[in-house]
C-alpha cells in the first residue's frame, strides 16, 4: 500500500475528529475527542459509500482511497463501508461476516456484482462511481453551501443496551421537494483477514472501518416534514447487538431529497 501523508497536527485541532493512524499495512482510529465542528455552524459534508468485501482482493486500495479523502479534507468525510456480494462470503481462512441484511437490499437493488464501487453524495444506482472517480467527485461537492444543518445526540444505556437517538434537522432555505432521512450504525476497529493484490495474497489482521450494521431507519429513508420554522426533530430507540463493541460504534444520518443527492450527512460517536 501507498504510504499517507498526513496534514499538520494543527488541522486536527480545528475539526476535532477522528485521526487514521496507518498501522502495518491497514488502518485504526484514535479519537481525539467526540465534539463535531461548531454545532453553532452548518458545514457541508460529504458521504462516501464504500462497497467491499473482505475477498475483493481490490478493496484495500479503495479504502486506501477513502483514507486520502480524509487526509485532505478531515471531519468533511464521512465514510460508510457496506460490505456485500459473493466476495464478502466468508470461506476458509475468511470467517468474519459482514455482510448485513439491510446492506445485502441495497446491493440487490442497486445491482452491484463487481466491487469495489461507490457512491459520493448520492443515494441511488445511477450514481455508482468506481474508486478511481472518488476523489474527482468529491472535489466537485466538498464547497458547496450547506442546504441542511443536521445535529446529532445519542444516548446510550448500557443496562438493556439502549440507544437513543435525537436528530434536529433544520433547512437553511426554501426545500420544495420531498426529503428522505437515513440513520446507519457502524462499527470501527473490526478484526478479519482481507484479501489483497499484494504477495502474499492477504493482510491476516486487518482493521476494518467504517463498516455498516445496520439501518435504524429505514434503508431507504424516513419522510422529513419540515414544520413552518423549516424545523423537524426525529427521535429512534435502538437496541444494540451486545457482540458489537460499542466504544468503536457511531451513528452516521443523511438526509436526501427526491433527486437521491445527500444534502448533508452527520456522525456522532456512541459514548
Amino acid at each position: 500500500m501507498k504510504k499517507i501523508i498526513f496534514l499538520p497536527l494543527i488541522l486536527f485541532f480545528i475539526y476535532s475528529c477522528d485521526i487514521i493512524i496507518p498501522v502495518d499495512n491497514y488502518y485504526i482510529a484514535d479519537t481525539l475527542n467526540s465534539n463535531q465542528i461548531d454545532t453553532q455552524t452548518a458545514v457541508k459534508k460529504v458521504l462516501v459509500i464504500d462497497f467491499t468485501g473482505i475477498r475483493c482482493t481490490n478493496c484495500p486500495s479503495a479504502h486506501e482511497t477513502i483514507h486520502e479523502l480524509q487526509d485532505v479534507y478531515s471531519c468533511k468525510i464521512i465514510p460508510v463501508a457496506i460490505h456485500g456480494t459473493g466476495l464478502a462470503y466468508p470461506i476458509g481462512e475468511y470467517t468474519v461476516d459482514l455482510r448485513t441484511d439491510d446492506g445485502n437490499e441495497i446491493i440487490s437493488t442497486f445491482g452491484i456484482n463487481s466491487i469495489p464501487i461507490g457512491l459520493v453524495d448520492n443515494y441511488c444506482k445511477n450514481s455508482l462511481l468506481q474508486q478511481t472517480a472518488w476523489a474527482d467527485a468529491v472535489t466537485n461537492v466538498i464547497d458547496e453551501e450547506p442546504l441542511i444543518k443536521l445535529d446529532l445526540d445519542n444516548f446510550y444505556n448500557s443496562s438493556d443496551n439502549n440507544l437513543e437517538i435525537s436528530i434536529n434537522i433544520l433547512s437553511l432555505s426554501e426545500l420544495k421537494s420531498e426529503l428522505k432521512l437515513c440513520v446507519f450504525i457502524l462499527e470501527d476497529s473490526i478484526i478479519t483477514r482481507q484479501a489483497t493484490d499484494v504477495a502474499p495474497g492477504y493482510i491476516e489482521n486487518y482493521v476494518q472501518m467504517n463498516v455498516f450494521r445496520d439501518a435504524i431507519s429505514n434503508v431507504w429513508g424516513d419522510d422529513v416534514v419540515l414544520n413552518s420554522l423549516n424545523t423537524e426533530t426525529k427521535t429512534y430507540n435502538y437496541s444494540v447487538n451486545n457482540l458489537w463493541n460499542i466504544n468503536n460504534c457511531s451513528v452516521v444520518a443523511f438526509i436526501f431529497d427526491e433527486s437521491f443527492k445527500i444534502l448533508n450527512v452527520e456522525e456522532d460517536k456512541i459514548e
